[in-house]
């Protein structure tokens, strides 16, 4: 676990020069701070940086009270603005609880970054070298933990994060999808045409009953000549038939 904060510079900020007003606003900011009221404490350091918003002080107790209240990111900010000062003691501090903030969001890389500018200024800080040899190990462990390409795919044109190939994944399968669908469309159509074709065929192939074949046509034509040939037997018999002359009684 990483090594104290710095809160020594809130005391400073009560001062004469800065004003009544703004003294008494980061006095009651403090007593809330120090009453674990953080939310209440920001109120407070709040309405003084609205009096003397060039006071990089104010913003060293803003990230103090953000830091307190695990508004990490929050707290990283505020201490940025703190460190426009030449004030080298509050550089320092603003630095190593910049390191905490980085340190508490697993950012490790930038941890090292602000322990190491402590150690700058004030090379016999001993809290500081040991978040900082933390802060080393935890980035060593968090490398070794992670699978090996897993942040970023890298070619020799361009790098591609996971989200990156997430996303390109995604739209291969969308478009693939889509293909799969005109292709079975397709095919239905075209199932559906060669259907069409071979009822068409099988039409065709049917007799239409009001039709006569050439079949039914000769068989009815010779039963036609088979009619008249008896009917001109019939007529021969009835003729010979009519002359003839039997004997008379």
């Amino acid at each position: 676990m990483i090594k104290r904060l710095a809160f020594s510079v809130l005391l400073l900020l009560v001062s004469p020069a800065l004003g009544a007003s703004v003294s008494s606003l980061i006095d009651k900011g403090n007593e809330a701070f120090d009453a674990g009221e953080y939310s209440k404490a920001l109120e407070f350091y709040h309405e003084a940086e609205i009096e003397r918003p060039e006071t990089p002080e104010i913003y060293f107790n803003q990230g103090n009270a953000l830091l307190k209240s695990g508004k990490y990111e929050e707290a990283v900010e505020k201490y940025n603005h703190a460190l426009n000062t030449e004030n080298v003691d509050l550089q320092a501090n603003a630095y190593f609880n910049q390191g905490s903030g980085y340190f508490l969001q697993s950012a490790y890389d930038k941890a090292i970054n602000s322990f190491e500018r402590v150690l700058e200024i004030n090379p016999d800080d001993m809290d500081a070298k040991y978040n900082l040899e933390l802060a080393r190990n935890s980035l060593r462990e968090q490398m070794e933990r992670q699978p090996k390409g897993q942040n970023q795919q890298c070619d020799k044109e361009n790098c591609q994060d996971p989200q990156h190939n997430h996303d390109q994944e995604q739209q291969e399968q969308k478009q693939m999808k889509e293909e799969q669908a005109q292709q079975k469309e397709s095919g239905e159509e075209g199932d559906k045409n060669e259907e069409q074709e071979k009822q068409q065929a099988q039409e065709q192939q049917e007799v239409d009953p009001n039709e006569m074949s050439k079949e039914d046509a000769l068989r009815i034509l010779r039963a036609l000549e088979e009619d008249e040939k008896k009917n001109q037997e019939n007529k021969k018999q009835m003729k010979i038939r009519s002359n003839y002359r039997g004997k008379d009684w």
